[in-house]
């Protein structure tokens, strides 16, 4: 697989199909391999050039060891350098929850260089009411201790092997003595500039989520879609933050949307 070189990092990406460049960012619960496994990159691949590209501290990119290694507008810089290795001067760029955040963030920061955007459960609010929508979201969703599923799947979590420690932002953030709430201040905020974003986002731009989504605002996301001058929001009826799984109703919304746009 090639690697992209930005700074002090080697990101790690893959190349599929043939046709417009389109850029597939993960979030931070799943690598690059989702967008296969869930039939993306399959159904994708026969109409553009599909680039997915692995964040530091996924796949075999870069790990996260450092504080230097937070901020957003690094890892939308490290998506740019990768497009730049491949040699594609415009693309459409395709991101979900915190791939969607870097989505934004790249189409802003160089419109010049992006045909189509697409995000998915993701906006650029100021506040941080999505973490404790999320946080809300996943107390409701915890069952007693001895409820049987969630005992079986505390088991198989602790079988699995866990994931290697620099390959999240906790352990920085512990070994710094910053907490975790904090993290969003300082080092994704800078990039969430929804006016800015509402000057810079000229390109076609297609936002979806879920009407059951605890991880982001959604109100936020429609208001955002709202202001950008070719801005389109779609509402999933019934979907949560799991919405990236279900191909089968995310594909029939971005496709026919990217053969529109994606070429420029």
């Amino acid at each position: 697989m090639p690697f992209a070189t930005h700074l002090d990092g080697q990101i790690e990406y893959f190349v599929e199909g043939t046709g417009p460049h389109l850029l597939i960012l993960h979030g931070v619960g799943n690598d690059g391999r989702q967008w296969w496994n869930n039939g993306y990159v399959q159904a994708l691949s026969p109409h553009f050039t599909v680039v997915v590209a692995n964040s530091r501290g996924y796949g075999n990119s870069t790990p996260v060891t450092k504080l230097e290694h937070l901020p957003y507008r690094l890892y939308r810089d490290d998506f740019l350098a990768v497009m730049d290795d491949i040699g594609a001067d415009r693309f459409a760029v395709f991101g979900y929850s915190r791939g969607g955040v870097l989505a934004l963030a790249l189409a802003t920061e160089y419109p010049e260089r992006v045909t189509a955007l697409v995000a998915g459960a993701a906006n650029l609010s100021r506040s941080r009411r999505y973490q404790q929508a999320a946080a809300g979201a996943a107390r409701a969703r915890t069952r007693p201790i001895y409820h049987p599923r969630r005992l079986a799947g505390i088991v198989k979590r602790r079988l699995r092997p866990p994931p290697p420690p620099a390959s999240r932002w906790a352990p920085v953030l512990k070994e710094h003595g910053i907490p975790q709430s904090e993290g969003w201040t300082r080092y994704i905020q800078p990039v969430a500039d929804p006016d800015r974003a509402e000057a810079c986002l000229t390109m076609p731009a297609l936002l979806f989520q879920g009407d059951r989504d605890g991880a982001f605002d959604l109100a936020d996301t429609i208001a955002l879609a709202e202001r950008l001058k070719q801005g389109r929001m779609e509402v999933v009826v019934g979907a949560d933050h799991s919405l990236n799984r279900q191909s089968e109703r995310v594909l029939p919304l971005i496709t026919p949307f990217l053969l529109e746009h994606a070429a420029g």
